[in-house]
């Protein structure tokens, strides 16, 4: 997979892919089957990595990082019944439960400074206390939505 790379005046950015698309894909497709995926070579490395499940449980991709959140966010998440949005609430539970759990969570105000130059930005609409990251160096400043 191309990872891609920008800059905003001295800082540069990277962007690394991190998604589960088989939660989706078995609500897409009643007879999906993750293992016949995870065994059709044309998929990788463009379509299907080696991120999974270590010993069946979800294991934080970066265990020595830091992971900044929105607070409200996250509580949002946690009083979501996973039954009332389960194709919504699978992220939650795959992908920020574990990270969490591991203690690598910092929850944080939707308008945070991170570190000179970063800082958070409120972008309520994807959901309700989404945020989109401020990059300012060099002069020059990016908004980067995701």
């Amino acid at each position: 997979m191309e990872i891609l790379r920008w800059h905003v005046g001295d800082a540069t950015i990277l962007r690394i892919g991190e998604v589960d698309a088989m939660a989706a894909l078995q609500g897409l497709i009643p007879r999906f089957d993750p293992a016949a995926v995870a065994h059709a070579p044309w998929l990788t490395p463009n379509f299907v990595d080696d991120t999974r499940p270590v010993d069946g449980a979800w294991r934080p991709t970066f265990p020595a990082a830091r992971y900044v959140m929105s607070a409200e966010e996250f509580r949002y998440w946690q009083s979501i019944p996973e039954n009332a949005i389960a194709d919504q609430h699978a992220g939650f539970s795959d992908s920020v439960l574990p990270v969490y759990e591991a203690g690598l969570v910092d929850l944080v105000a939707d308008d945070h400074v991170v570190t000179d130059g970063v800082r958070l930005v409120p972008s309520p609409g994807h959901t309700p206390h989404h945020v989109s990251v401020m990059i300012e160096s060099g002069g020059r400043s990016a908004v980067i939505y995701r």
